[in-house]
């Protein structure tokens, strides 16, 4: 869902004025109680990308152990998480990935990735981030 952000930079005119009510009815969808989906299902809409230019949904039995840390991320019962693992066992695709994608399609909202440095989140944003947007049907139809 696209809105028409006006433009309040400095020097440009105030946007024409709006009914209070239509504000109102603009803003009513934020208030939308996020859908009660856990972190693994949503994973499955997503594609990951699997060998050169080759690109298949998540399917949680490929890494099982994983699914448990990932629907913690969004529990109500614990305020954060650790998660010590060895390389290439989907740390970055089940705790970061999958609940950026739960953040996009189950509870829209603002969402921040940190990282090491400006250069080291840019790069994964083009290497990573976007391919995957790209890639899954409901990601890129957004």
């Amino acid at each position: 869902m696209k809105h028409d952000v006006p433009d309040y930079r400095p020097g440009k005119p105030l946007p024409d004025y709006r009914q209070p009510s239509d504000v109102i009815l603009h803003a009513l969808p934020a208030l939308t109680p996020p859908t009660r989906v856990l972190v693994a299902e949503i994973a499955k809409r997503r594609k990951i990308k699997v060998g050169l230019n080759r690109w298949q949904f998540w399917d949680n039995d490929v890494a099982p152990y994983m699914v448990a840390p990932m629907n913690m991320i969004t529990s109500r019962s614990y305020d954060s998480l650790v998660f010590v693992g060895p390389a290439r066992s989907s740390k970055s695709e089940a705790l970061i990935y999958n609940p950026l994608v739960h953040s996009i399609l189950a509870s829209p909202r603002m969402t921040a990735i940190f990282h090491m440095t400006q250069g080291a989140v840019k790069e994964l944003s083009v290497q990573e981030l976007g391919p995957m947007l790209r890639n899954s049907p409901e990601l890129a139809s957004g």
